[in-house]
């Protein structure tokens, strides 16, 4: 009787100390920064943590990229794929260790495998709670902004052609992924980013047997939106969009 009395006062103390991070997921929306000798790069981090598994994504300058990772104890670790912020266009594989501290998040970081700098997180505060979704579980917009979603039209003009493809948007938040719709090559798929009214859409055309990087950047607001597009080394154009639904 004796020995069982002092397992349960042995148990009963472990859990009094039991350590914050054991008791606390990292979900949420975290403002981090990672820092190098001669820069620092500031990202947003949304993570989701199910046990140990952690997914989520990274924005940045340099766009919007998801990562995968793990969380073990105090400890935390994850990988993403980001843009040279140097330019080329040139993809870096970027990976993350740290630990979980009642200030936030602290660590270090590796580019494709190579020791590169340091890193640090803490929650954002003022992002909207994770339930705060949309039907379809996606993000909405923030209050007073534009939500894209939906078909548009668009006419696109180049000095050698004139066409008029459409494509259909879903936002979530900032990201906005959907489809180029083609009348003479077909349907593609497309990513890009909406933020203070500028908007940027990328996808890859397929045209008879070639891959052509194609770039859509310009403003949008309730009446349309308007810009430049590239057709990676061929040609630039001009391009306006009105919404169907």
């Amino acid at each position: 009787m004796r020995t069982h009395t002092t397992l349960v006062a042995a148990l009963a103390l472990v859990y009094m100390v039991a350590p914050a991070w054991a008791q606390t997921s990292v979900t949420g929306t975290w403002k981090a920064s990672f820092v190098t000798p001669d820069h620092s790069y500031p990202a947003r981090i949304e993570l989701a943590q199910d046990g140990e598994k952690l997914t989520g994504s990274v924005g940045s300058e340099q766009g919007e990229t998801k990562l995968t990772g793990t969380v073990q104890g105090s400890n935390i670790s994850f990988k993403f794929d980001s843009r040279d912020p140097g330019g080329g266009g040139n993809m870096l594989a970027i990976g993350v260790t740290g630990t979980i501290g009642t200030d936030g998040l602290k660590g270090d970081f590796t580019v494709d495998g190579n020791p590169t700098g340091t890193f640090s997180a803490t929650r954002d505060t003022a992002a909207p709670a994770a339930s705060a979704r949309k039907s379809d579980g996606s993000k909405p917009a923030a209050a007073g902004a534009l939500d894209v979603s939906g078909t548009w039209e668009i006419q696109v003009t180049t000095s050698t052609i004139s066409a008029s493809p459409s494509m259909t948007l879903k936002q979530d938040g900032e990201k906005i992924t959907g489809e180029y719709h083609s009348q003479q090559y077909g349907q593609f798929p497309l990513t890009g980013t909406i933020k203070d009214g500028k908007i940027d859409l990328t996808f890859v055309m397929a045209v008879e047997g070639n891959n052509i990087n194609v770039v859509y950047s310009g403003t949008v607001d309730k009446d349309g939106m308007n810009g430049k597009v590239n057709y990676g080394d061929l040609m630039d154009g001009t391009f306006t969009g009105a919404r169907k639904n």
